[in-house]
């Protein structure tokens, strides 16, 4: 479970106090400017919040050690990092950076198929698009079936078709894994359909 409460960021914006059930997939919502994707790097301690209290598991968040908390919870933002080389490649030195076994090559298009990328596993990844790109790395976070993750705007540039077969893959495969997930999308029509709960930050929480 994921909790917080009383907590603010750069002292002016002020979320609502929320519980996040564990193995729950959660759409974040809320206009331009409401701090979602802030929200998500707080829950993941790469900024700090102005005030209150996060709680993954019952445990506070700064009680966890750096790299347990990032074993345990993956975020895939909109700003994508993928090393130079081939689609492979990017998913050995990943797992070699996180200190872990390669999986095999059929494991790796598992997690494209998921994740509807259809290039061979030797296909460069400074030929691809951004929107290519980010599934990419998305294949990668999910194919390490960490507890908790967080998606920034998942189906970005996507045609409507794409998107609806890509978001149901993800539920289907959160599900199944017990994953906890926090999506923030534009697309809220689109992951409503999926999400187990809505957090809107659209309202005034003063």
């Amino acid at each position: 479970m994921i909790e917080f409460f009383g907590l603010s960021f750069l002292n002016k914006i002020k979320y609502p106090d929320s519980k996040i059930e564990k193995g729950t997939l959660n759409l974040l919502i809320g206009p331009s400017g409401s701090g979602k994707s802030s929200l998500l790097k707080i829950l993941n301690a790469t900024v700090d919040k102005s005030s209150g209290t996060v709680k993954i598991d019952s445990k506070p968040l700064e009680s966890y050690q750096p790299l347990e908390l990032r074993k345990k919870i993956l975020m895939a933002s909109q700003h994508v990092f993928l090393f130079p080389g081939t689609i492979e490649e990017n998913f050995d030195k990943f797992y070699e950076y996180r200190q872990q076994p390669p999986i095999t090559n059929d494991e790796k298009r598992k997690f494209l198929n998921i994740c509807k990328i259809d290039f061979p596993l030797y296909t460069k990844v400074d030929q691809l698009s951004g929107g290519e790109k980010q599934r990419i790395f998305i294949s990668i976070c999910i194919s390490f079936r960490s507890e908790i993750l967080f998606l920034d705007e998942p189906t970005s540039g996507l045609d409507l078709k794409t998107a609806e077969s890509f978001a149901k893959n993800l539920k289907d495969f959160f599900a199944k894994e017990g994953m906890t997930v926090i999506v923030v999308s534009h697309d809220v029509e689109l992951f409503s359909k999926y999400a187990d709960f809505v957090i809107d930050l659209g309202v005034d929480h003063e």
